[in-house]
This record gives C-alpha cells, sequence and structure tokens, in this order.
C-alpha cells in the first residue's frame, strides 16, 4: 500500500487555534443545526437521506457486524464489482448530461468502464486556464536550465603570481519553477524572470548577457527544448533574468510563453512531483486523485458539480476498487471484482485513532471547543440553530441533518464534500455565512483536521 501523503492527509498533531467571538445565530438561514426531530422531512434519528437512502444516524458510532463500519456492509451489498460500481456510481456522479461531462474532451474521460481504466496509472491533470489552482500532488517534472559557465577563478598561488589555478568549465542542470513575465499597461511582455528550483551556486560567476539552454526529462531519454540567449543572473540567487524580451528572437519568445514547464506552477515554493499523485494510483486511494476530488480533500471546486455527492457506501466503493486495481493483473480488468475483505480503507473506516486515523475526542472535539462549544453559540445550554458541540454531544448531532438543507447530513462519513458542516466552514457562499459567526474563520490546519476525520469514517472515539 502506497503511504499517506496528501497534504490535507497527513496526521497533524499540533493545531494553532485562535479564540473567537460568539457566533450565536438563528434557526434559520445563518446556522447550520438540527433538522426537526418531529416527523419533519430530515428527522434525526432513524430518518433515510442520501442518495441511496443510508440513515445519517448511527448512534453507536456505526460499527456493526464483525466490527465494520455499517456503511462498509452497505457497499459490500450494493457495489460486489467494478461494473457496478461504474454503472451505478460513476455514470450517475460524473457522465450526465449525455454524457457532455468528463468525455473524451474533459479529462479524464469516464463515460465508459473502459475508458475509466484507461486513466488508472496517468498522471492528474493540470490546470492549465489557470497554473495557481493547481494542486501540488499533479504538479510536473520541471525543464531543467542547463548552464555552461566556469566557476569564478581561484586565487593565483603567491609562489607563482603568473600562473594562476587552471579552472575546469562546469555543466549545472537547475530545474525551472516557473516563469514570470512583467507586461506594461497594455499587456505587452517586457521582461521576463525565470524561477529555479536551486540557486545558481554561490561559487559561479555572475552571468550577463549569456546563452543557456534548457532540456526536459522523458520516459525514453533526456530531450533538448530550447535555448535563450541574454540571461543575466547573479551567483547565489534563484532568478534568471531576461531584461528587454524586445531583442529576442521569435523562437526564443514562444519558448517563455508557452515552451518551458515548470515543476511549481502553482508558484507555491512546493515541487509536487516528487510526491506525485495519479489520476487513479493504483493501490493507493490516498494518492487517487479522482477519489480525493470527490472528496474534496484537494484544491478545486466540489465534485460532482451538478450531481448528488457520493454516499458513504459509494466512497468506500471507490476508495476498494482503487486497492483492488493493485493486484498483480488487475488494473485493466473490467471485470474486477472488489475485495472489501483487504481494503485497508474498509477495515479501518471510522476507526479513528485506533486505525491511526483522526480522533474525535483528542483531535477534533479541541477545535469545537475552542471555536463553538461555549454559552451564545453551540454550547449545551440553548445551542444555536440546535446544535450541540459539546463533549459528549457533538457526535450525535452531527450525526444527524442539516436545519437549512434537510436532505443532507452535518456530516457524511467518509464525504466531507456531502457534509453541511465542512459547507459552512467554507467561505463559499453556498450556504449562508460561514461559520463561526461573527468569530475568526478557522484556520487551514483546524479545518484540514476535520475534513480528514470525516474522510476517514467520522469515528466516535
Amino acid at each position: 500500500m502506497a503511504s499517506e501523503r496528501l497534504l490535507t492527509l497527513s496526521v497533524v498533531t499540533m493545531m494553532a487555534l485562535g479564540a473567537t467571538t460568539a457566533c450565536a445565530g438563528d434557526e434559520g438561514g445563518d446556522g447550520f443545526g438540527l433538522a426537526d426531530e418531529t416527523g419533519t422531512e430530515g428527522d434525526a434519528g432513524d430518518e433515510q437521506g442520501g442518495s441511496d437512502g443510508q440513515s445519517a444516524d448511527e448512534s453507536d458510532g456505526g460499527e456493526t457486524g464483525e466490527g465494520l463500519h455499517e456503511a462498509v456492509l452497505e457497499a459490500m451489498d450494493l457495489f460486489p464489482d467494478y461494473p457496478t460500481l461504474h454503472g451505478e456510481v460513476i455514470t450517475r456522479t460524473c457522465t450526465p448530461n449525455q454524457g457532455v461531462c468528463h468525455n473524451q474532451k474533459e479529462y479524464p474521460d469516464l463515460r465508459t468502464p473502459a475508458s475509466m481504466l484507461a486513466a488508472v496509472g496517468k498522471r492528474c491533470n493540470l490546470d492549465k486556464d489557470d497554473p495557481a489552482d493547481t494542486f501540488d500532488g499533479c504538479e510536473p517534472v520541471g525543464d531543467e536550465v542547463v548552464i555552461d559557465l566556469p566557476p569564478a577563478p581561484a586565487p593565483a598561488d603567491p609562489m607563482n603570481p603568473m600562473e594562476p589555478e587552471p579552472v575546469e568549465p562546469v555543466l549545472v542542470h537547475i530545474e525551472i519553477g516557473y516563469v514570470e513575465t512583467v507586461l506594461d499597461e497594455e499587456g505587452v511582455a517586457l521582461s521576463a524572470r525565470v524561477h529555479l528550483r536551486e540557486a545558481v551556486p554561490a561559487a559561479m560567476l555572475d552571468g550577463a548577457g549569456m546563452a543557456v539552454s534548457f532540456e526536459r526529462s522523458t520516459g525514453s531519454g533526456t530531450l533538448p527544448v530550447g535555448a535563450l540567449s541574454l540571461v543575466t543572473w547573479e551567483a547565489g540567487s534563484a532568478v534568471l533574468e531576461l531584461g528587454d524580451l524586445s531583442l529576442l528572437s521569435a523562437a526564443e519568445l514562444d519558448l517563455i510563453e508557452t515552451g518551458l514547464v515548470g515543476g511549481d506552477p502553482n508558484r507555491n515554493g512546493i515541487f509536487g512531483a516528487d510526491e506525485p499523485y495519479l489520476e487513479i494510483d493504483p493501490g493507493s486511494p490516498a494518492t487517487s486523485y479522482l477519489l480525493q476530488r470527490l472528496q474534496g480533500n484537494v484544491p478545486g471546486s466540489p465534485m460532482p458539480l451538478a450531481n448528488q455527492p457520493l454516499s458513504s457506501a459509494e466512497v468506500i466503493a471507490l476508495a476498494c476498487w482503487i486497492e483492488s486495481t493493485g493486484a498483480p493483473g488487475a488494473s485493466d480488468d473490467p471485470w474486477l471484482e472488489i475485495d472489501y475483505d483487504d481494503c485497508d480503507f474498509a477495515q479501518n473506516f471510522g476507526g479513528g485513532a485506533t486505525s491511526g486515523g483522526h480522533s474525535l475526542a483528542d483531535d477534533v472535539q479541541p477545535i469545537f471547543d475552542q471555536s463553538c462549544a461555549y454559552a451564545g453559540c453551540h454550547g449545551s445550554v440553548q445551542p444555536a440553530a440546535d446544535l450541540d458541540l459539546t463533549a459528549g454531544n457533538a457526535y450525535d448531532s452531527l450525526m444527524r441533518f442539516s436545519m437549512q438543507n434537510p436532505t443532507q447530513a452535518l456530516v457524511e462519513p467518509g464525504n466531507p464534500t456531502n457534509s453541511y458542516l465542512m459547507t459552512k466552514l467554507s467561505d463559499n457562499g453556498v450556504a449562508g455565512v460561514q461559520m463561526p459567526k461573527n468569530g475568526e474563520a478557522l484556520d487551514e490546519v483546524s479545518v484540514g483536521i476535520i475534513r480528514q476525520w470525516i474522510s476517514e469514517g467520522a469515528a466516535n472515539d
């Protein structure tokens, strides 16, 4: 099994939590409390909801039958193999509108079982429209700049002042991060900077008006990409400067604009290809971009865009199919049976800290205590929107349905995207005022802990 390496999926042991002011809200649109428990739509308890009619109430922590979470048992019953999973889940969520969503023109192509299998082992898509939105794990390996320049001369031997020490030329290879262009008021590119992963060695000479070349590593070897002239740099700096683009040839301008591949297109300093994700990573749900995007664990708009998000059982089935593809010869098997017995995702689902995941008591409850679970907010006495988030009461409250959206559970174990709690903690404007109300929004670390707790099955431990 591949190790869990997702940024938001890594086990976080330190939280930076700031105190917030009172967040009490009415039981109307600004809250995210519980649906009426008197028999109306969205009843808590045994009321059925979600795309597959599963119960949102798991009063005993959701573990039934041989220690497995009830959603795992449901997945085993409903989705025994890949054809059923694709027909009942992928077709419904990812290929609507006569197949215009995720078709051959919108990567990945998920229209048919065969086209989805073709995405197994492939790199996840790069956001070319706005590289800043690219998830780190989807970043490519960047091209390398090749600088052929001798280092600074060594001091002459004082005993032989006319015979300086010989210096051998040095060929320096440094990966490109990204190319930044400087535009004038009319949007015309004036100059450019090539940001590098590492600095030009301090022992090298400064460069002024120098020529450099670029090359790209491929599965079959190294290929030349192009060259630039009139490049300037300072030894010890990680930036190559091109001061006047009007002096460059058309081929050089094309290279700057579209020809170079950077390893850090989102410009956050992380070269994600070091720990790559695949669209579907055989044997590893944690590094499979498709699953993580559907769960909402990686940046981007919620998926699917226009259909009911995946239920707990559907998430488990998809994760266990991905694990099953890790067996020899299984990644291209169109009739593959899903192996739930050897699926770590299923066996650990809802296990919390005992399964190496996040704990409600140790990881999530402290966030509630600091930001929400006190008088005037979601404390035990007249909690806002009837949502009590105090220790001992938070779990039962969160396993019910939203007052504002009675068909959506506050927490859908396994799927943060389908959890109203995450919608209210996100500043996306979809569900009214972001929580905590009248206080500082939770920091990214805290939101990530809650999201990961839900992804792991929302254990009551």
